[in-house]
């Protein structure tokens, strides 16, 4: 059975391209699997805030309606291999 860092490393070297979203991430990349600076991107995390419009006003007409409202930013995921 192959272990997550073969894992890794194997869709590293056969990607066109990593996207990594850090500097410091970009760094263990390139040092920790040896891939090519030339082939890994940074794109930090983020978003563009596209409605100007404050969220109380676009939700309180629902909560008002008797909606539940539950609001999510991030990620669910296993940073850690045991």
């Amino acid at each position: 059975m192959r272990s997550l860092v073969d894992i890794e490393r194997y869709g590293f070297e056969n990607s066109d391209k990593v996207i990594a979203v850090s500097g410091y991430t970009k760094g263990m990349v390139e040092s920790g699997y040896g891939i090519s600076p030339d082939r890994v991107s940074v794109v930090h995390n983020g978003l563009t805030e596209i409605n100007t419009v404050p969220d109380s006003q676009l939700l309180l007409p629902l909560k008002k309606l008797g909606y539940k409202i539950v609001l999510y930013h991030g990620r669910i995921t296993i940073q850690k291999v045991p």
